[in-house]
């Protein structure tokens, strides 16, 4: 199963990366999370969940938001989280169903399929805007993108995962008021 491959790269490669068991625990749970729900083409809010998970376990994440270009020079729009500069990027292995498939998951900047760093190019410049979805996504705070789908209740989720009860009410009185930094792209 190519999750359980997956995971056993980002446990090789979390060794060497600061607070990497931190960090592995809450990426495997969302991986896992998206693979067992189908949650496909749901990078927006996987990654907005990622970061408050992150921030629950006292990581210093960012919430990002901007364009991707593939090996292909396909771009697209996408959001992903960061720690230390390093990319962790679950979602992108699970593409929206009419999407295409550009690689495996990331973490800590690397493709978990082979383990080397990703050909992703995330943030790019100079390759257009973000789409009017995306550019709606990257200027609302979490509190007015949660409206819309079931963000809270993903990340609650999370931490049932973990054997915590996290009331949703009280996730979005802790994080509704903040936006995704954009990469890349000009609003």
């Amino acid at each position: 199963m190519a999750v359980e491959h997956w995971l056993e790269k980002a446990r090789e490669i979390s060794i060497g990366i600061n607070k990497g068991y931190l960090i592995l625990e809450v990426y495997e749970t969302w991986l896992r999370l998206i693979q067992d729900n189908g949650w496909t083409g749901a990078c927006h809010d996987t990654s907005a969940g990622m970061f408050m998970a992150m921030h629950g376990v006292e990581l210093a994440p960012e919430l990002i938001i901007g364009i991707v270009e593939a090996p292909s020079g396909k771009l697209f729009d996408h959001s992903w989280v960061e720690v230390n500069g390093l990319i962790f990027d679950a979602a992108v292995g699970y593409p929206n169903p009419d999407g295409e498939d550009v690689s495996a998951p990331i973490f800590a900047s690397r493709e978990l399929e082979t383990g080397k760093r990703t050909l992703l190019r995330y943030g790019v410049t100079n390759r257009g805007q973000l789409s009017e979805p995306a550019h709606t996504v990257a200027s609302c705070t979490l509190a007015e993108y949660g409206q819309h789908c079931d963000l809270w209740e993903i990340t609650s989720a999370f931490w049932c995962c973990h054997g915590r009860r996290v009331d949703p009410n009280d996730l979005r009185r802790r994080f509704g008021g903040l936006r995704r930094t954009v990469r890349g792209s000009i609003l």
